[in-house]
């Protein structure tokens, strides 16, 4: 009953009055506070606070660490109301209740376990991570692009496990993982630089386990081979890619470079008497090798002495330090006739010069006599030259060691062009009229020089010379052979 003051009334006996007696009566109810309500995400603990005087009990004491105490910990896994109850010293009880609501965490997908290639990428998180709204933390975040994003990219350079906090919008979480296993490249070594003579071929060599493929594919016989044959025109850097039985990938490189070929050089062809000997020649590189070999001093001299016993052509093989090749041939003619040519027929006109012999008059060491040596300014040259006075036939000689030979050719005179005029003078009123009459012989062509700076091509011109003015009058006239006379 509640508290307050109650009077018991008495009836009297009889005539006698009633009586009437107060009582007051206190209702001594105890203090009790169960807390507020509160949220649990389920599987989490959380601590209730609730509060009173006397003995507490909380109810339903399940999911309670503790029902007597006044702050115990709760780990309902539905929503449950909880009655705490205190009980004084009086046995007298007071009760107050408190909601605790349990949120189910976010369901968290981390992804399907990935198996990717060193170097390259995997694609984390699951259809979906987590749910909409939620707020995502991947651990660990290296190699991550982006540790707060549901589905981020993932570079590891090792086998890696990835965690992922997934947490809702009641501040509860669920956790996943997911493993990315990395397959490591596969070992690969193209081999070590090499050079190539221009021209030549050298073997590559890839060592490794899977299939190959080079680039670029020119020059090579099989870009498909480990060891493929390569032919490049130019210095040149191949790539090889290996690709093993998982997909995963290596490459390297290896550079070929082009060595230019040296520049082979022999010397002139050569005669020699037979039983004789000649020194060849031969420049462009550091080693020499001549073929034939026989009838040479030294066939890997770059200057052997040869003495053949018939006409050879020498093959020289030219190296240089790098070993690229080149060659080169020499010819030596054995004969007991040296070669020899005296030219051509010359014609020239009276009191000009030729030069006469061949190109060449012989080989060079030969010597050399011209006859007669009249009009030669050396009869010993090659190529003397010549001024005869009148048709001349030359006769050349060439020596060489015990052999001769000789050749003839004939310097003609040409030119049967020999000038003359008269002149007959008349007065006049601008000076003296000249009247020339052309007296030369074999002229085709004339020119006049009247000596004041004109000129006439005419064979007898007309001329005004002015009076007291001395003037020397020239007359050149040119037969057919282009030969001149004054």
């Amino acid at each position: 009953d509640p508290g307050g003051a109650y009077i018991h009334v008495v009836p009297g006996a009889g005539a006698c009055p009633d009586d009437t007696a107060t009582v007051l009566v206190n209702v001594l109810a105890p203090s009790v506070d169960a807390g507020p309500d509160l949220t649990l995400c389920q599987g989490d603990t959380v601590q209730l606070s609730g509060s009173g005087a006397g003995a507490l009990i909380w109810s339903p004491a399940l999911g309670l660490s503790d029902p007597n105490v006044p702050d115990p910990l709760a780990f309902a896994s539905v929503p449950t109301t909880y009655l705490l109850q205190a009980t004084d010293t009086n046995g007298c009880t007071a009760a107050d209740s408190m909601l605790l609501t349990v949120v189910v965490p976010p369901l968290a997908d981390a992804g399907e376990d990935q198996t990717v290639c060193a170097g390259t990428s995997a694609l984390l998180g699951g259809s979906p991570t987590g749910p909409p709204g939620s707020a995502f933390q991947w651990s660990p975040a290296s190699d991550l692009d982006d540790p707060a994003s549901g589905t981020p990219t993932a570079t590891p350079p090792t086998t890696t496990w990835y965690s992922v906090l997934v947490t809702d919008a009641d501040g509860c979480f669920t956790q996943d993982s997911v493993l990315v296993s990395v397959l490591q490249a596969p070992a690969l070594d193209a081999g070590p630089d090499t050079a190539v003579c221009a021209g030549g071929s050298v073997q590559l060599g890839a060592v490794g386990t899977g299939t190959f493929l080079w680039d670029p594919a020119t020059g090579l016989d099989d870009p498909a081979s480990a060891t493929p044959l390569a032919t490049p025109v130019n210095t040149t850097t191949y790539l090889v890619t290996l690709t093993d039985t998982a997909g995963c990938s290596n490459t390297d490189q290896v550079t070929v470079t082009v060595l230019e070929l040296p520049v082979a050089m022999a010397g002139e062809d050569l005669w020699v008497c037979p039983g004789s000997g000649v020194a060849l020649s031969a420049s462009g590189g550091t080693s020499y090798s001549w073929s034939p070999a026989t009838s040479l001093d030294d066939p890997f001299s770059a200057t052997p002495l040869a003495t053949p016993a018939v006409t050879t052509t020498y093959v020289v093989t030219v190296t240089d330090a790098a070993g690229c090749a080149d060659q080169a041939s020499q010819t030596v003619t054995v004969s007991d006739d040296p070669p020899v040519d005296a030219g051509p027929d010359q014609t020239i006109c009276a009191g000009e010069s030729v030069f006469i012999g061949g190109s060449p008059s012989g080989l060079p060491g030969s010597s050399f006599s011209w006859s007669p040596a009249i009009g030669l300014d050396d009869p010993s040259l090659a190529n003397p030259l010549a001024s005869p006075s009148a048709d001349q036939l030359y006769t050349l000689t060439v020596s060489n060691d015990t052999c001769t030979s000789s050749d003839q050719m004939l310097v003609l005179l040409s030119g049967n062009a020999e000038a003359g005029f008269s002149v007959r003078l008349e007065p006049g009123c601008d000076g003296l009229r000249a009247f020339f009459t052309d007296l030369s012989t074999g002229a085709v062509s004339y020119l006049w020089d009247f000596g004041d700076g004109t000129t006439s091509t005419l064979p007898s011109p007309q001329h005004v010379i002015p009076y007291g003015t001395p003037v020397t009058v020239v007359l050149q006239v040119t037969d057919a052979n282009g030969c001149t006379g004054t």
